[in-house]
């Protein structure tokens, strides 16, 4: 055999070796189990006590997920939700600036 197939088969061996031990370390079994038991085990916690909360998040998970960040109807709400805010917020924060102002020159 020449040697530059003896080195191919013994990198090839080696990767093989490396690939196994790769996959034969990590949390044994009942490691993973317990984890996931304990995640189960929050998870279902979370959903008996806030269950509202669970549903907004699962709704903008899948919106999310289904490609919805950057389409018109997010630009939308987004831009709705800023004019709410600004009549709700800003007017109040106008009108104390502003007597605050004349307040302050008397």
């Amino acid at each position: 055999m020449s040697s530059k197939k003896k080195s191919a088969k013994t990198r090839k061996s080696q990767v093989a070796d490396h690939v196994v031990g790769r996959t034969t370390q990590g949390p044994s079994p009942s490691t993973a189990r317990k984890r996931i038991d304990s995640w189960r085990d929050t998870l279902s916690e979370q959903i008996n006590e806030h269950p509202g909360r669970t549903v907004a998040v699962a709704l903008g998970t899948g919106y999310l997920l289904a490609g919805g960040l950057f389409s018109r109807l997010t630009a939308r709400l987004v831009g709705l939700g800023m004019r709410i805010g600004f009549r709700v917020g800003g007017t109040p924060l106008a009108t104390q600036t502003l007597v605050s102002r004349c307040q302050s020159r008397r």
